[in-house]
């Protein structure tokens, strides 16, 4: 029958074997593409899940600092022995000069406030 139409049986077989390793080598590629999206898709969901901890664990921190900050302003009556607490030496006694305390509270006030309000 083949010798009918015309074509070498032997050429056709080799052209068949040809089209099979073209179609193995297709799906070969496209399962290493999927492998490869499924495995960037993992990393970055592992990545997202590394970053909301992280972001969990300092908004516990950001929590704890407030909380004892709240109570360190109940527990001291005035700014020095709030500073005092805070380990930061004030001279002067009682009520030191203002001009001391006043560069004290603007150099707490500005580092705190720039730890709760970045984003960091």
């Amino acid at each position: 029958m083949c010798r009918v139409l015309g074509t070498d049986p032997t050429i056709e077989a080799e052209e068949a074997q040809r089209l099979r390793k073209k179609r193995k080598a297709e799906n070969l590629r496209l399962i290493e593409m999927e492998k490869r999206q499924k495995q960037r898709l993992e990393e970055i969901w592992e990545s997202q899940k590394k970053d909301k901890e992280t972001m969990h664990l300092k908004e516990q921190f950001r929590a704890e600092i407030k909380k004892e900050l709240d109570k360190m302003e109940m527990r001291y009556r005035d700014m020095a022995s709030l500073l005092r607490g805070l380990g930061i030496r004030v001279e002067g006694g009682p009520f030191p000069l203002s001009c001391e305390v006043l560069v004290m509270v603007l150099i707490v006030t500005f580092h705190l406030a720039g730890v709760f309000t970045s984003g960091t």
